[in-house]
Parts: structure tokens; C-alpha cells; sequence
């Protein structure tokens, strides 16, 4: 089972232009049913009054025209979603009716994680799609390395989320993040989108102190750091277990976007080399005790090495 991390093989690249060519007059060129999905555009109602986490969320759209968003999941939850987060149209699909597109997402996944974390074809129906819905971003010309779409002709499956629901109410543990394109911000994009569609107020999560995922988890807001994780993880001494809460959209905005955190954020972050481990370790040590503990944005530094910590206690 894959943990909520980027493909080991590749992890994000700090974020700037897209990083395919959509091809020309994808998004005018279509002219599908009034039902049906026509793009990433905000719907006619949400056009004014977003949230700055929504205005975040309008600008990365903008940077890549012609995106299209899907929830992959059970019938049944189809109406406990939110199919326009942020004012953006999500296409629903039925995982019964659509063996295409778990075919699709399957081998995404795969190929984005493979070897031990590859996906066995009962936990991604029994565990992904009939909880919730699975979050995917689709677009003409995409990277190659992602698998074609079975939607319109040159689509990719480009990036895909995966949240799974808690027993504590509107709060979701991620799963699974992969983004095929290095740049434009699509890892962040479809994780704030399927958390938002999901109606999630929080996010649990376990991630490796030097894995690339952290400057996308980071752009949901800080990570409250809540301690180590079980030995039998494959990775427990390089992971922890965190919580981002989600209902401040003002923060969330800043975050999406990479902007310096208001006044009163807390004590000043420090960085600390993934390879003290001793260190790190002791951190979870004193957030499991109850001290606040955060990793802040950018959360790595851009060679990898070393992760940005605050903490309500002391020096981390």
C-alpha cells in the first residue's frame, strides 16, 4: 500500500511553468453536452466570491487551459461530494461503469510507485474507490510518462489524489499523491482540489522527512508533526505521522501560493538535516508528549537536505 509521498523515483521539482504543452485550442475546441465536464473553469456561480484558497487554486488553473477534473469512486457517494470545489466542475465516475478509468488510474499508479508499493487490484477497489473518490487531473499533450486517458483523444491521466475518511468526522488520512508533470503546481492542485471535494476540514498523513512530497503537503498549510510510526512501516525511521487543518482558506490561500505565513504564525522555524535523525526523532518524541511541533513551508530546502521545523518549546 502506498503511503502519501511522490514516486520515489522522481520527487517534485520545485514548481514554475507546466511542465507539458497543452495542445492548441484544447479548452474552445469542444463543445461536449451542458452536463458534461468542459475544463477546470470556475462554474458560472463561483465566478466571483471565492476564497483566497480558491483564487490560489483559479491562477494555477490558468496556467495550463484545457484540464479537466474527475472523482473515480462508488456510485453511492457521488452525492456526499462536492463535485464543484472551489467552483470548479469535477466529472463523476462511476467505478462500476468505468472499468476504463480504474484500469487507467491503476496502472498510473503503478508506474508512478511500483516495485514494493505497488497497488494490488483489491485495495484499490476495496480501500480507494468504495470509501470516497479518487481525485484525477486530466489534459491534452501531457508527460509522457503518464498513461493516456480513456476520456477525449491525447489526454493523459496527469496527477491523482487519493484520501482516505477517519473515524474523527470530516478528517481524511492521505494515501496516495503522484503527479507526472515536474512543474506548474499539478501535485498541489489536484490535493487541494480532492480534499475540498471530499469536504475535508483536516488531513492526517504519514511522510518521509527527505521526500519531494513535502513542498506539496506543505502548500495545504503547516504540518503539526504528531509523532513516529508503527516499525512494521517499511520506512518508520525515516517517516512521521503529521495533521494540516483546513479551515482557514485565508492561510490556505497563502500557502497554495507559496506566500510568507501572516503575523503570529508562531516561534521562527529552523532547518534541520534529514540526517540527523536523532534529532528528528526526538522532535516526534516531544510532539507526541503534547508540544507543538509544525514543519513549514517550503518544507525542504531545494537540494533536499534539510526539512524546516518550528516548535512551541524550544529550539528544534
Amino acid at each position: 500500500m502506498t503511503t502519501e509521498a511522490g514516486a520515489p523515483s522522481s520527487p517534485p521539482a520545485p514548481e514554475a511553468a507546466p511542465g507539458f504543452s497543452p495542445a492548441p485550442d484544447a479548452a474552445t475546441d469542444r463543445s461536449p453536452a451542458p452536463s458534461a465536464a468542459t475544463g477546470l473553469s470556475p462554474a458560472p456561480d463561483a465566478a466571483t466570491g471565492l476564497s483566497p484558497a480558491g483564487e490560489a487554486v483559479r491562477e494555477l488553473l490558468g496556467r495550463a487551459p484545457g484540464l479537466r477534473l474527475m472523482a473515480l469512486g462508488a456510485r453511492v457517494n457521488a452525492g456526499s461530494l462536492d463535485l464543484e470545489p472551489f467552483g470548479v466542475r469535477a466529472e463523476f465516475l462511476d467505478a462500476a461503469e468505468n472499468g476504463a478509468w480504474v484500469s487507467c488510474y491503476l496502472e498510473a499508479n503503478r508506474r508512478a510507485f511500483g516495485g514494493p508499493l505497488e497497488l494490488p487490484g483489491w485495495v484499490l477497489v476495496d480501500c480507494y474507490l468504495w470509501p470516497g473518490a479518487i481525485g484525477l487531473l486530466v489534459g491534452p499533450g501531457g508527460p509522457g510518462r503518464g498513461p493516456p486517458a480513456p476520456g477525449l483523444p491525447g489526454e493523459r491521466l496527469i496527477a491523482a489524489y487519493v484520501a482516505l475518511p477517519s473515524v474523527e468526522p470530516g478528517v481524511f488520512m492521505g494515501c496516495s499523491l503522484f503527479s507526472f508533470s515536474e512543474g506548474g503546481g499539478f501535485g498541489r492542485l489536484i490535493k487541494a482540489l480532492t480534499l475540498k471535494m471530499l469536504r475535508a476540514r483536516a488531513q492526517r498523513g504519514i511522510a518521509q522527512w527527505g521526500n519531494g512530497s513535502l513542498r506539496v503537503h506543505t502548500r495545504m498549510g503547516p504540518l503539526a508533526l504528531e509523532g513516529p510510526v508503527p516499525a512494521v512501516h517499511g520506512r518508520a525511521r525515516d517517516s512521521f505521522a503529521y495533521r494540516v487543518e483546513l479551515g482557514d482558506e485565508v492561510g490556505w490561500g497563502r500557502a497554495l501560493r507559496g506566500q510568507p505565513e501572516g503575523e503570529g504564525a508562531g516561534p521562527a522555524p529552523a532547518w534541520v538535516p534529514v540526517g540527523e535523525r536523532a534529532r528528528l526523532e526526538g522532535l516526534l518524541e516531544r510532539a507526541r508528549g503534547g508540544e507543538r511541533v509544525e514543519i513549514c513551508a517550503p518544507g525542504l530546502d531545494g537540494a533536499g537536505q534539510n526539512v524546516r521545523i518550528r516548535a512551541w518549546g524550544g529550539a528544534p
